[in-house]
């Protein structure tokens, strides 16, 4: 009785934590941003996995509620099916975004029996723009800025090549990509920042530690957090300049419903000049 007593709160952790969604703040320093665009503000959600409204889902919108980032971007694995792609948009459009909101798709969006053309759909009418390899350039006080995004990285659909084609040349670029993995493809000019997902930073970590286990071909070391280039150079020795890559723990769990000092995470990420 005693024993069961002591190790309750040990097993019941795993399970609060896995629904008990922060938020990080970040101040990132781009070299050559703009002054204009010091203090951007980048909300980045990925990885929800939504099916229904459950206990992580209520504490994500409460979380999201009445936030107004200058730009609201999401990496991916949103949801499989049409039930939990409609209750992700919604969730999302709690949002308010002063220009725009974007995503990319991940591996469970492409899942062989989710309904991938119509998940995109749903994104889109949803006033959530999908990057498909594709870019957009953004006017922000008189300053421009590039948001790319590139398909899903896990499954080699990305192509950076043609989602930076025709990217203005003085303008930085903020790459959305669902896998860390986008790094061993970068070739030509690299963008600023890579915000990616896809890890779940592990899930169950050990403190100190990296993860046991990503979901990642290139090992744990990817696993979560801030990566400055040298660390990127470790994977791909040819990108040149000072780019930084984060990586972000998302929301959902996959397995288990459990996460372990791994606590689900949105990511507003304040640029700076640098």
């Amino acid at each position: 009785m005693i024993r069961t007593v002591l190790l309750a709160p040990l097993l019941a952790y795993p399970l609060w934590e896995a629904v008990a969604v922060q938020i990080t703040s970040l101040q990132l320093s781009l070299p050559g941003l703009p002054p204009q665009l010091d203090g951007f503000s980048i909300l980045f959600v990925t990885d929800p996995h939504i099916s229904r409204m459950g206990r992580r889902e209520r504490n994500l919108l409460r979380v999201l509620r009445g936030l107004q980032p200058d730009l609201l971007a999401v990496g991916g694995d949103v949801a499989r099916h049409e039930r939990g792609m409609a209750l992700a948009v919604r969730i999302l459009q709690s949002v308010k975004p002063r220009l725009g909101a974007f995503a990319v798709l991940g591996n469970s969006e492409h899942k062989h029996d989710a309904p991938t053309e119509q998940l995109v759909r749903m994104l889109e009418d949803g006033g959530i723009h999908v990057l498909n390899n594709v870019h957009q350039a953004l006017c922000y006080r008189g300053a421009r800025l590039v948001i790319a995004g590139v398909d899903d990285p896990y499954e080699e659909r990305d192509d950076y090549a043609a989602a930076t084609a025709g990217a203005p040349s003085d303008a930085p670029i903020i790459l959305l990509a669902h896998s860390p993995e986008v790094v061993v493809r970068l070739r030509e000019r690299a963008p600023d920042l890579t915000l990616c997902g896809h890890t779940h930073g592990g899930q169950v970590r050990l403190p100190g530690l990296n993860a046991i286990y990503t979901h990642n071909r290139h090992g744990v070391d990817l696993d979560a957090g801030l990566f400055t280039a040298d660390e990127l150079r470790r994977y791909n020795p040819g990108i040149s300049g000072s780019p930084l890559m984060y990586v972000s723990r998302g929301i959902g769990v996959s397995v288990l419903p459990v996460r372990f000092f791994c606590r689900p995470e949105v990511a507003l990420i304040s640029l700076r000049s640098g």
